[in-house]
């Protein structure tokens, strides 16, 4: 006996050791100091490892974390092969929150890959397990990345409704930076439906719960170039450059998203321009392309050449204005920026005389195709809602009868 309880206890050690190592490799793949090709064999050598686990409880906290770290470095190959091993343990265990756990994993990578109708779903799948264990926290979360992409296909009543839920449940927790979010992104969406006042109010309640969080990040200045945009719709062009340059006054912004301080500096410019006054509206146009170039940021530079179309055409250099809008639209059809094809064919119809009603058309016929899948998608969602309604209904009713028989076997 003594020597049959001592190899178990050198088979919990090996598997301690084992434990410990794939714990040790997940960590050293979040060091952003390792190359990504280290990075990613330390997440394979933890799966490998993880695989061989007799304990499926250890397999599937592991499948899950390293699921994440494959998804956050990039790896599609890797995070698909485990967040589906994830799923499908978490399945088999019966664990409600790991099944969540897996869905919100997909839900961000479709999100990532502009996939948002899967992603809808498996945001959705995760919110009916979150809120079957009551686990309000992640229920709220994936409220919010519902109301996200509820907003993002333009069902702005639906997203209304996630994103107030959400914010329901986080007043009650008590979680300021995710009532920022919430709040931020009702802001975007009165932005989008014309609500100025409505959007102004939510991007200043945003900063209100802002002060409460101790590392700020970005956050304020992204707020600010918010209001910005805001401002520039209702052309109170003073206000906007006055946020977008409190925005740009962050002494580290270049270093730490230079993405974002060429967008400020194009947000500038292009609202000087539209305000009427192009002094060296040019020249700063050209400088945030220039970095937006340098860093092959294609989105920025697409919204950096229509500007500089807009330039041109007022300045009446019809040539290199179409030039630019050209560029422009060809380079939103290689990323498939649909949003900045509509932009680009719009103004090429007002700029290109000689071709202007074929540019008319093709903007119709894009805008017209976009509405209609936006709203197969929309209906989509719907339906994907009514389930979920009835799912949690039945969950509900079945823990009711669960209740009703645990009670019943006491008498």
């Amino acid at each position: 006996m003594v020597f049959c309880s001592k190899n178990k206890d050198v088979d919990k050690t090996d598997d301690n050791t084992e434990i410990d190592s794939i714990s040790n490799w997940i960590k050293q793949s979040k060091n952003i100091k390792n190359t990504q090709f280290n990075r990613e064999k330390l997440l394979k050598k933890a799966f490998e490892v993880t695989k061989q686990q007799k304990s499926d409880s250890v397999k599937n906290k592991f499948f899950s974390k390293i699921a994440l770290e494959a998804f956050n470095i990039g790896n599609d190959e890797l995070f698909k092969k485990v967040n589906l091993k994830a799923l499908l343990l978490s399945t088999k265990l019966r664990d409600t929150f790991r099944i969540g756990d897996a869905h919100w994993n997909y839900g961000s990578y479709y999100t990532r890959k502009e996939m948002i109708d899967s992603a809808y779903y498996h945001y959705h799948e995760a919110y009916k397990r979150f809120k079957s264990i009551k686990n309000e926290s992640y229920t709220a979360k994936m409220l919010y990345n519902m109301g996200y992409i509820e907003g993002l296909l333009k069902d702005y009543t639906g997203s209304e409704v996630s994103i107030f839920e959400a914010i329901t449940i986080f007043k009650k927790l008590g979680k300021d930076l995710n009532l920022y979010q919430c709040y931020n992104y009702l802001g975007l969406i009165y932005n989008n439906l014309n609500e100025f006042n409505r959007a102004i109010y939510y991007h200043n309640k945003a900063l209100e719960y802002l002060k409460n969080i101790k590392n700020k990040r970005l956050y304020k200045e992204g707020s600010l170039s918010n209001l910005g945009l805001v401002y520039q719709k209702l052309k109170d062009y003073e206000k906007a450059i006055e946020s977008f340059e409190e925005a740009l006054n962050n002494s580290n912004l270049r270093k730490r998203d230079i993405n974002f301080y060429a967008r400020l500096i194009d947000n500038i410019a292009y609202t000087k321009f539209l305000d009427g006054d192009t002094t060296n509206v040019a020249e700063e146009l050209y400088k945030s392309l220039k970095i937006r170039d340098s860093v092959k940021n294609i989105s920025g530079i697409v919204v950096n050449k229509l500007h500089l179309a807009e330039l041109y055409a007022f300045k009446q250099d019809t040539l290199q204005a179409i030039k630019l809008a050209n560029e422009a639209h060809n380079l939103a059809n290689k990323i498939e920026n649909n949003r900045d094809k509509l932009k680009s064919l719009l103004l090429l119809s007002k700029i290109d005389d000689k071709n202007s009603n074929t540019y008319l058309k093709n903007y119709v016929h894009l805008n017209d195709s976009l509405q209609i899948e936006e709203r197969k998608i929309r209906n989509k969602f719907t339906r994907i809602r009514f389930e979920t309604d009835e799912y949690i209904r039945e969950t509900e009713k079945l823990s009711q009868q669960k209740i009703l028989i645990s009670v019943g076997a006491f008498f």
